[in-house]
């Protein structure tokens, strides 16, 4: 019996996420006297928006050939994929700060990934 426990902890532990050493963490932070109140309307709730944004920085970038052209494919992560216990805690790089900041407006965080989209796009660096 006591051995099917341990078997079952090791197994929960396993899903459980590492803590992310201190370069790759990032600091966000919103102040209010009720977050339960505050977290009802998920327009306002700054944390839950913040988690759906997008990042500017791609975690992974293909080169193909498509009717003979070379194309390029960029794939781009949310902050809550970035910090899914499935992912390296190395995808979150003094890039990926510098574009987020510390309290992060979504409008801006959004603009600014559309514009280093597009310039990637363009073959301009971001």
């Amino acid at each position: 019996q006591k051995q099917k426990q341990k078997q079952r902890n090791k197994s929960q532990d396993s899903d459980t996420m590492d803590v992310f050493d201190k370069r790759h963490q990032l600091e966000l932070c919103v102040e209010v006297d009720n977050y339960f109140a505050y977290a009802l309307e998920a327009r306002t709730d700054l944390p839950r928006r913040w988690l759906n944004l997008p990042l500017p920085v791609p975690i992974l970038s293909l080169t193909c050939a498509l009717g003979g052209e070379r194309r390029e494919i960029h794939v781009y992560p949310t902050l809550q994929f970035v910090y899914s216990h499935h992912i390296q805690a190395s995808y979150i790089t003094q890039e990926v700060k510098d574009a987020l900041g510390s309290h992060p407006d979504p409008d801006g965080v959004c603009a600014r990934f559309l514009a280093a989209s597009s310039a990637r796009r363009a073959g301009e660096a971001p």
